[in-house]
């Protein structure tokens, strides 16, 4: 019946809510949770009429109760699920909808119409994707703790480092994709000349099995690898009032959009290993750029100026290239014969 007098109206701060636990189920902590078409909560899993909660916070064992017995807390936010490899996400399709797959895992299709949404897919990882689950509007205007602001922070932090992660990944891809010749662009067999102009087989495939490590020429007008930045990202904001997002479910969405690819330039600018990273293999990967000759049989200029790595490399590297002296106290003839960039997107 409609008030007649004063009220104190419960409120909740924040983005945690409660929901009841569907009979027979069990929810485990960090699990992605979803809604059934009665309102209870189940993990998520291959279903049509789920609707996507959020992560479960503690576990909630309802296995031998009734529907509604107990209930779960569940966070809305953007949470890392699992990646699947049957219908893998990649990073086309950042901004697209993810599908629930089960509790702990996303797909990038709906599986010929037999899965549910399990939010908005912010960023992918070699170890997973980053998925938004509806921010309630509330939580983020009063953002009381403080958690929001800094997560809409984190965002253009990650924004800035997607180049990054589009070049890096490319470069490594480059043992198993082809380059302008038809060969993978790190080959053993590209066409290459010697001093008198005859045709020869020339390597910049370092060989190995292990962790990858590069030398590039970056000085030149032609790159190694080509950066396109077709237009540069955008913050997306769906949070005004008139927006079905926010009248219709009171939730606020943010998201990037921006359009920029990578792609190979010229293999005789890089060399790419994954055999040990030591003095010698530096040496035979230095002489082997260096001696590259044009068709008329002169050189081509090739002088490496970079290393890559990753962090699995890094004390290598800083031992080959920059130490002042070698192990047994001889003096360091590489030390300083090309710069170092270590990053994290050759982990």
């Amino acid at each position: 019946m409609a008030l007649s007098k004063d009220k104190d109206t419960p409120e909740r701060q924040g983005n945690l809510f409660s929901y009841p636990v569907a009979a027979a189920s069990i929810i485990y902590a960090g699990a992605l949770v979803a809604l059934n078409a009665a309102g209870d909560a189940v993990p998520g899993s291959v279903a049509t009429t789920l609707k996507a909660a959020g992560r479960c916070e503690t576990q909630a064992d309802n296995s031998a109760g009734s529907a509604a017995d107990i209930s779960v807390n569940v966070l809305k936010g953007t949470f890392k699920f699992k990646n699947h490899g049957a219908d893998a996400i990649d990073k086309a399709d950042v901004g697209n909808n993810a599908f629930i797959v089960d509790d702990e895992t996303v797909a990038a299709t709906d599986g010929s119409a037999t899965r549910s949404v399990a939010g908005v897919i912010k960023q992918v990882d070699s170890d997973g994707v980053w998925v938004t689950i509806g921010v309630d509007r509330d939580a983020v205007e009063d953002d009381q703790y403080g958690v929001y602001s800094p997560l809409f922070s984190n965002m253009g932090f990650e924004t800035a480092r997607f180049p990054d992660q589009l070049v890096f990944e490319q470069l490594v891809a480059g043992f198993a994709l082809a380059g302008y010749d038809g060969q993978f662009f790190f080959d053993t067999d590209h066409l290459g000349y010697d001093e008198n102009g005859a045709e020869i087989s020339y390597s910049n495939d370092g060989a190995g099995a292990g962790a990858p490590w590069f030398l590039m020429d970056t000085r030149r007008p032609l790159k190694p690898l080509i950066y396109q930045q077709r237009r540069m990202f955008d913050f997306v904001a769906k949070d005004r009032v008139d927006d079905d997002n926010v009248f219709d479910k009171k939730e606020l969405r943010y998201g990037v959009d921006g359009r920029m690819n990578v792609g190979f330039g010229f293999h005789q600018m890089a060399y790419g290993s994954k055999d040990t990273l030591d003095a010698a293999n530096f040496e035979a990967a230095l002489a082997a750029m260096m001696g590259q000759k044009k068709r008329s049989g002169k050189p081509l200029g090739i002088k490496p100026n970079l290393m890559v790595c990753g962090p699995s490399n890094r004390a290598e590297a800083l031992e080959v290239i920059k130490a002042e002296r070698k192990a047994d106290g001889a003096t360091n003839v590489n030390r300083d014969a090309v710069d170092l960039l270590v990053t994290e997107w050759l982990s």
